[in-house]
């Protein structure tokens, strides 16, 4: 028994070969960048969460600068200037106004109710 290979066979082979190699490399190259994508969207997402927690940070750190002790002072001094010069105690007033609103922006949703009193 002989073998032999007759031509327009080995072209189909070949060309079926090529085909189905040019397909795998597609669907790798299409696997590599579906992959991609994801791990930037994941990055995107990261950085949204780091960014957003750095805000906190920042507002926290804006809360914790507004004391009691400083809100009094403020007070305090307002308070003597009403009688000296009250233009000056207004618009320190509506500062204070402004800087409060800053500091406390965004704690709307993390209400907490005040203690009783004890009797």
């Amino acid at each position: 028994m002989t073998w032999q290979i007759q031509l327009p066979e080995v072209g189909v082979h070949l060309v079926l070969y090529w085909t189905t190699v040019g397909g795998a490399y597609v669907i790798r190259s299409r696997i590599q960048l579906h992959d991609r994508e994801q791990q930037a969207a994941q990055l995107a997402l990261e950085k949204s969460q780091l960014e957003s927690t750095l805000r906190q940070a920042e507002l926290e750190t804006l809360r914790a600068r507004l004391n009691p002790h400083f809100l009094f002072n403020c007070l305090q001094n307002i308070s003597v200037l009403t009688r000296e010069d009250p233009q000056s105690a207004s618009q320190m007033l509506a500062r204070l106004g402004v800087l409060l609103r800053t500091a406390l922006r965004g704690m709307e949703h993390r209400r907490q109710p005040l203690p009783r009193r004890l009797p």
